[in-house]
């Protein structure tokens, strides 16, 4: 097992598993995750999702400043 990147909402790292066959490296990769799976549970790890907002008065506001030939102009759709 190689850690190799903090992102946003984890740590990120490979593992290299092996397989007799080739056609079992299905059968080995899930098997993996569900025991790395049943010890996060046993730990208490819980894998947070990630938040994403989109401020949509901030990109009118950039796409007002900018102009309306910008790729940032915010067309709103009216009944």
């Amino acid at each position: 097992m190689v850690f190799h990147t903090f992102d946003s909402s984890s740590i990120n790292f490979t593992v290299m598993l092996r397989a007799e066959e080739y056609f079992n490296r299905f059968w080995v990769k899930s098997a993996f995750i569900k025991a790395l799976h049943k010890r996060y549970a046993e730990e208490g790890i819980r894998i947070p999702y990630p938040i994403r907002a989109i401020n949509l008065d901030q990109q009118r506001v950039a796409g007002e400043a900018a102009g309306a030939d910008s790729p940032f102009t915010v067309v709103q759709a009216t009944k």
